[in-house]
């Protein structure tokens, strides 16, 4: 097994790892920034609606079947 210090570090080797760890963070900030900039507020609100919208109408058909004779 080689250790750590057998390997050798090559500039363009730095320069890679740099990269990838500066891409994720990058990602990381812009996610946050699109999440607390309210992007997906009105796909919220529209998914609230819908769901209030199906558990109203399935109320409503309940009592609807509570009054029919049997």
């Amino acid at each position: 097994m080689q250790g750590l210090s057998d390997r050798s570090f090559s500039l363009i080797t730095l320069i890679n790892h740099l990269s990838v760890v500066s891409l994720l963070s990058l990602n990381l900030g812009l996610i946050i920034f699109i999440i607390q900039g309210g992007f997906f507020d009105g796909m919220t609100y529209s998914f609230k609606r819908v769901a209030r919208a199906f558990r109203k109408n399935s109320l409503g058909s309940r009592k609807l079947r509570r009054r029919l004779p049997r």
